[in-house]
């Protein structure tokens, strides 16, 4: 049987960062992030480095995907890209409908209330339940901003509630 590879200093400094971005902001961190936070300054080095943790079985990676990595020691519910994996049924039982527009019978999307993009964590209290039109309205627009100016005060009042429930 052939002995893992040894985790060299630059390999621990970049499995610990991203072990710590991932924990803080619950996501996996992009190349760059990776290369400034483990003080490697080519990404060139880092995608060398991360080959080498994978090969010893250290993480996961998708491919194609910007924050697709995985450390093995992380919750089982994330999936590859940081993302939790989630059903409807299990994160918003008893909802039907958008939870925007009130639409029913229309296909939902699961959609993060405060996005990703703007400093949301893909935990479940960040997931609500939208129409596709008023997803692809919503886009990563500030949350806030955009259900008061498209649908008023008291739908944000209501979407709060429903998120702090959880």
């Amino acid at each position: 049987m052939a002995r893992p590879k040894k985790i060299t200093t630059p390999r621990a400094r970049l499995l610990e960062f991203i072990k710590a971005y991932t924990s803080k902001t619950g996501r996996s961190p992009t190349i760059r992030e990776m290369g400034e936070g483990a003080g490697i300054s080519s990404t060139s080095v880092v995608h060398y480095h991360l080959k080498a943790l994978e090969s010893v079985g250290l993480i996961e990676r998708e491919r194609n995907t910007i924050r697709g990595i995985k450390t093995n020691d992380q919750d089982n519910r994330k999936a590859m890209g940081g993302r939790t994996k989630h059903s409807i049924s299990d994160l918003r039982p008893g909802v039907t409908g958008c939870m925007l527009c009130g639409a029913e019978d229309v296909p939902l999307e699961l959609d993060h209330f405060y996005p990703l993009s703007r400093g949301g964590v893909d935990a479940d209290h960040n997931w609500i339940l939208l129409c596709q039109d008023c997803n692809r309205k919503k886009s990563d627009k500030e949350p806030v901003s955009f259900v008061i100016d498209n649908y008023g005060v008291q739908e944000l009042k209501a979407i709060i509630a429903f998120l702090l429930k959880e």
